[in-house]
C-alpha cells in the first residue's frame, strides 16, 4: 500500500479547495490505509495504520471510518 501513498497525495494536493481538510484512501481490496491532508502554509498529511480485513475487528473499523467519511461528504 505504501507505494500508492504518493499518488494519492498528489491527487489530493491538486484538489481545488485548499481550506477544507481532504481525506483519501489507499487500498488493494483487503488492506486499507486512510489519509488526511491539511493544506495551509505548509501541506501536512497524516495516515492511519494499515487495516487488514482478515485481522480482528479491522473490517468493522474500516466500515465505521467509511461511514463517518460518507456522513462528512453528505453534510
Amino acid at each position: 500500500l505504501k507505494i500508492g501513498i504518493p499518488q494519492a497525495l498528489a491527487y489530493m494536493l491538486a484538489a481545488t479547495n485548499p481550506i477544507q481538510p481532504l481525506f483519501g484512501i489507499v487500498t488493494n481490496g483487503s488492506n486499507f490505509l486512510f489519509l488526511k491532508l491539511i493544506r495551509q502554509n505548509h501541506p501536512q498529511y497524516a495516515r492511519s495504520h494499515e487495516f487488514v480485513l482478515e485481522r480482528g475487528d479491522d473490517f468493522y473499523r474500516v466500515l465505521q471510518i467509511l461511514k463517518k467519511l460518507s456522513a462528512a461528504i453528505g453534510s
